[in-house]
């Protein structure tokens, strides 16, 4: 049994062609990118054509947003989101109904009005922003909330890994009784 295992284990996937990122970025914008799978600064994916690339971004902070620019489809992984909302619980709760602390319960964020929740002083900064919380505004926001908002209370220091970012949102989607589509 333990030999079979480790066979499994020990079992290597076929590895993706390696790609220059410049090579990458272009094919993002002529629109011939299908589907990417970040993890860390690896980028895992697919041609629109079914080929399979795998390339090293170098710090790109733009990236998730020039995916879902281009309509990119991006694979994300709550319980790896579950695990970077860890830093947002010093000031958040994820529960239903949880009352506010130095900030809102984030439980049904994603497609919910700014500045909306009863009871809580938010900043002039965020009531001014208006709208809903979109997947754009929740990364933007999230990236670097003073340039988002300038004036805002949140003193996070934002997040710059696409990956971590992609995976916070798909958890943040799960807090819901009713989680939002995901963007095209």
């Amino acid at each position: 049994m333990l030999l079979l295992v480790i066979q499994i284990f020990n079992k290597q996937e076929p590895r993706e062609p390696e790609r220059d990122y410049s090579e990458f970025s272009e094919a993002l914008e002529r629109g011939d990118i299908a589907q990417v799978m970040i993890q860390g600064r690896v980028l895992h994916g697919t041609f629109q054509n079914g080929d399979r690339f795998r390339t090293y971004e170098p710090g790109d902070t733009e990236l998730v947003r020039r995916l879902r620019d281009k309509g990119v489809k991006i694979q994300a992984k709550p319980e790896d989101g579950a695990s970077v909302f860890k830093m947002c619980r010093a000031c958040h709760d994820s529960e239903r109904n949880a009352p506010a602390r130095i900030g809102t319960s984030l439980w049904g964020i994603v497609n919910q009005r700014k500045a909306a929740r009863p009871g809580f002083n938010y900043s002039t900064a965020l009531r001014a922003k208006g709208g809903i919380w979109s997947y754009r505004d929740l990364a933007d926001y999230l990236n670097n909330p003073r340039k988002f908002a300038p004036g805002t209370s949140m003193t996070f220091a934002g997040i710059v890994s696409n990956r971590r970012m992609a995976d916070l949102l798909a958890y943040l989607r799960t807090l819901s009784d009713n989680p939002a589509p995901l963007p095209n």
